[in-house]
């Protein structure tokens, strides 16, 4: 039993890896010219991938982690957006998804430790 408690907390720490590399990529390809619907559901992918990089931040008690995914949830809200001008947001889909690659090396679970 305690095994697999042990791969689900291990599961539930990974588990941000697939929204993060999903939400860069996006990002990424927000950078060329795309139909305008992509960027209103890039708001939502992004928003809900920073969301989940905060929860996993916390259940991995990486802190300082939290305000950069924060901001990047406000900043791609998609309820109540900001709009912006076309190079401010090629530089925020840059350092955003950099942002998300980061977090998929960060969060992963130290060597040595349970899960």
């Amino acid at each position: 039993m305690e095994a697999a408690a042990m791969d689900m907390k291990a599961f539930w720490r990974r588990s941000h890896i697939i929204p993060a590399v999903i939400a860069a990529v996006m990002l990424l390809l927000a950078c060329g010219n795309m139909p305008y619907r992509y960027y209103g559901i890039l708001r939502w992918v992004v928003f809900a991938a920073a969301i989940w990089v905060i929860i996993v931040a916390a259940w991995s008690k990486r802190w300082w982690i939290i305000p950069f995914f924060a901001a990047t949830a406000v900043i791609f809200n998609p309820i109540w957006g900001l709009w912006l001008d076309r190079s401010v947001w090629l530089v925020l889909d840059v350092v955003c998804a950099g942002l998300f690659v980061v977090s998929v090396l960060y969060l992963l679970p130290r060597r040595g430790t349970a899960g």
